[in-house]
């Protein structure tokens, strides 16, 4: 947008109201028709252009101050808007990568030119001297098909503010924990009839994702995809000559390819991907490059190993494409992950997140996705993470951290589903790690739903390790493991290597075999 254009908007659109209750109600000592608390907000919210804005109600003895995000989010406020805080700057490397965990994909991206280089944001940075900086509201963005209501426009808070009752402190923008309730039972005491085995011997090591669950047979040199409905084997692969399952599988992740769920395998200098039909892809990865699975479409590069910027080079590994599909990219953006039809792209100066078509000669355009924080107090430090639909970034408000989980699709792209206290201070901070099953992103004491972004599990006295489906695991410092789930914490008996939200639990037993169960019905 021309910065004129946002320049005469800033002068001709109001920043502050003023509400006049009575008989009719006044905005702006403007006769208005809206007699409810929460229309006279959504009346202030279709008037205004640019966010934040100010309210003062009238009211005996002492007026009430607000301010209106946004979203119509509103707070309590004083005569002056929060100053921002200075903040520590990023790291050379501007993400500090999951660590490397059992089966998850290798984070193995060093960006160090990429990250020293000054990042372009994707709109214009304007700075008008003496003023705050305005955010410009895109209503076709925000308001969908016009139901400013079903936006959730008025918050609480204001309509309590109008009633006159609400209080003055109210840290609504946090995300509540919630109570964890401990379990008297085990969690295997839920399961009872046995759906299928595999015999000891035959399954050396074996995992779940959501496409079924993966078996490596080392006598036979070979990797196998299960239903974990039956436990019939949907597809194959045959490790080959010079290559030993044993030795050199680095990891396994869940998957998308074409509306399929599939597991990924990265194998000695192959990538291969068995969906839940059966059909298997193999792609070669040459010296220099490595392969990453943040989101649901593995990324190949060589960023790690590449020292001239130049030179990078980013690729995708699509189902049924023997040859990787090369992908255009914003080379001042840090590339983070592929969703689906989508590359995610990172700003390390700012809070964009830049969405970029595989397919550059489809109809989506690239466009910028900017995080925002529930609060006003919150001031950007940096990204972690992003995929799986979602972002995670890293929050100061009230000089503490906190940990956004920002939606990067939907009607309000960029808007907090979670807003947590961080677990880690900045410079320890860490992105998630995505459970299998692709279901629970876990972080520190967190768990936070992959469909919807919001805080699913939490633990309040140790942090995750890892997690199945939505089933998530602390482990202590003796080895012993309790599970969550439903905010229940129950105590692990026997050993579970997979759980389903279906209700299905994959099991290593004692003599080596491993077994599924059904969860016996009533205990759902």
């Amino acid at each position: 947008m021309d910065w004129h254009v946002v320049m005469g908007i800033f002068k001709r659109a109001p920043r502050k109201f003023t509400v006049e209750l009575g008989d009719p109600a006044k905005i702006n000592g403007v006769e208005t028709s809206a007699t409810a608390p929460e229309a006279i907000l959504e009346e202030i919210y279709e008037m205004a252009e640019l966010f934040p804005v100010s309210i003062t109600i009238e009211m005996s003895p002492k007026s009430r101050h607000l301010e209106m995000n946004e979203y119509g989010e509103t707070v309590e406020a004083g005569s002056d808007l929060p100053a921002e805080e200075d903040l520590p700057t990023d790291t050379d490397d501007g993400l500090h990568l999951d660590e490397l965990k059992e089966e998850q994909a290798v984070e193995g991206e060093a960006y160090e030119d990429l990250g020293k280089r000054q990042a372009r944001s994707l709109v214009p940075k304007l700075n008008f001297p003496g003023f705050r900086i305005p955010t410009v509201k895109k209503k076709s963005v925000l308001l969908g098909v016009g139901a400013v209501a079903t936006l959730g426009v008025v918050a609480t808070i204001g309509v309590q503010f109008l009633n006159g009752s609400a209080s003055a402190n109210e840290s609504s923008w946090e995300t509540t924990l919630p109570e964890v309730v401990a379990a008297q039972e085990p969690f295997s005491d839920m399961f009872g009839e046995k759906a299928w085995g595999i015999d000891p011997g035959q399954a050396d090591s074996v995992s779940w994702f959501a496409a079924g669950v993966v078996q490596t047979n080392e006598s036979k040199n070979e990797i196998a995809l299960r239903s974990l409905v039956n436990g019939e084997i949907l597809g194959t692969y045959s490790a080959a000559k010079g290559v030993s399952v044993k030795d050199d599988l680095k990891w396994v992740s869940d998957l998308l390819f074409e509306d399929r769920l599939a597991v990924g395998i990265r194998i000695g200098d192959s990538f291969v991907a068995i969906t839940d039909e059966g059909k298997v892809t193999q792609w070669k990865v040459p010296r220099g490059f490595e392969v990453s699975a943040r989101g649901t479409i593995p990324l190949m590069s060589n960023v790690a190993s590449q020292k001239d910027a130049a030179k990078v080079e980013y690729f995708a590994l699509n189902s049924g494409q023997d040859k990787p599909h090369k992908l255009t990219v914003n080379p001042d953006l840090v590339t983070r992950s592929i969703d689906a039809e989508w590359v995610i792209q990172l700003d390390l100066n700012s809070s964009t997140v830049a969405l970029t078509p595989v397919d550059r000669t489809g109809e989506h355009q690239a466009h910028p996705v900017h995080l925002v924080a529930p609060t006003e107090k919150a001031t950007f430090v940096q990204h972690l993470a992003a995929g799986h639909g979602y972002s995670l970034a890293l929050w100061n408000a009230d000089g503490k951290p906190y940990l956004g989980v920002h939606s990067l699709t939907g009607d309000q792209p960029g808007r907090a589903t979670s807003f947590v206290p961080a677990p880690f201070d900045p410079p320890e901070a860490k992105g998630w790690v995505i459970s299998p099953g692709s279901e629970l992103a876990i972080v520190g004491p967190y768990a936070f739903s992959l469909e919807t972004g919001e805080l699913e599990e939490y633990s309040p006295t140790s942090d995750f390790t890892r997690a199945y489906g939505p089933l998530a695991i602390t482990t202590d410092d003796n080895g012993s493991k309790k599970l969550t789930l439903n905010n229940m914490q129950y105590p692990e008996v026997d050993r579970i290597v997979g759980y389903s939200e279906e209700g299905m639990s994959v099991v290593r037993l004692i003599d080596g075999s491993v077994a599924a169960y059904k969860m016996t019905e009533g205990k759902e």
